[in-house]
């Protein structure tokens, strides 16, 4: 469900979903980041839909801003 909501084509679903992922991180951070690291990065080179890149750049910054404290 936050795959899809991060590969919106609206910025404040994409950036709802990367707050949520990144509070679960807080609980669940072993998954959390293997989640990332299998699913959300290789949307980092989809050069054909620019919502994909963008979800996935701003699940990475959240997940670093809003986690550490």
């Amino acid at each position: 469900m936050i795959t899809m909501a991060l590969r919106s084509r609206f910025a404040i679903i994409r950036q709802s979903a990367a707050r949520c992922f990144a509070a679960i991180c807080d609980v669940m951070t072993v998954d959390a980041m293997r989640f990332v690291i299998e699913t959300v990065l290789p949307f980092l080179g989809d050069t054909l839909v620019d919502s994909n890149r963008q979800g996935a750049t701003e699940l990475v910054f959240s997940t670093c801003v809003y986690t550490i404290r």
